[in-house]
């Protein structure tokens, strides 16, 4: 990712309290979360 997504990313997060950030197959969003969560980040999966 960029500086300048995440800084996008960063200023949606802070005026609506969420953005989203990938769009991938369940197992490789479920690897992602696995990861922001060891950062302390919240990451909800959702279906499409």
């Amino acid at each position: 990712m960029t500086r300048q997504k995440a800084h996008q990313h960063a200023w949606e997060i802070h005026t609506t309290g969420a953005s989203v950030v990938a769009r991938a197959p369940k197992e490789r969003a479920e690897h992602y979360q696995e990861q922001l969560a060891a950062r302390g980040l919240r990451v909800t999966i959702e279906p499409d």
